[in-house]
């Protein structure tokens, strides 16, 4: 996974970030990474559970989707969330992303999400 990282990198400046507290302790990691046949670049983000609740994941989510529009030059960004990650669910709502389908994943359904980015 860092080697492809790696290589999303050097293509298209995309893949994995780690997310550390201003004392560098690693809390998760936060990343635009690709998913689904074909392809697509989705907002991904996990936190160690420790650091859940914290504002980590709202943080570090903001910063890519501001990165994703003034870097990238993005007009839109997709994320995937489990049925069962409510977290997740609640936090990419409270982010302002809308659900436009439902598919099949790996602990049952996950629901895809997107977001419309401002200029």
């Amino acid at each position: 996974m860092l080697e492809q990282s790696v290589a999303l990198h050097a293509r298209d400046r995309t893949g994995l970030w780690h997310i550390t507290k201003t004392d560098d302790t690693f809390v998760g990691f936060v990343a635009l990474w690709p998913f689904h046949d074909p392809p697509v670049t989705e907002l991904v983000f996990a936190l160690g559970e420790r650091y859940w609740h914290q504002g980590h994941a709202r943080e570090a989510a903001i910063t890519m989707i501001g990165y994703a529009r003034d870097v990238l030059g993005w007009r839109t960004i997709e994320a995937t969330a489990d049925t069962p990650n409510v977290e997740s669910h609640r936090l990419l709502q409270r982010l302002g992303f809308s659900t436009f389908a439902e598919v099949p994943g790996a602990f049952g359904t996950q629901q895809r999400y997107r977001l419309a980015l401002d200029p």
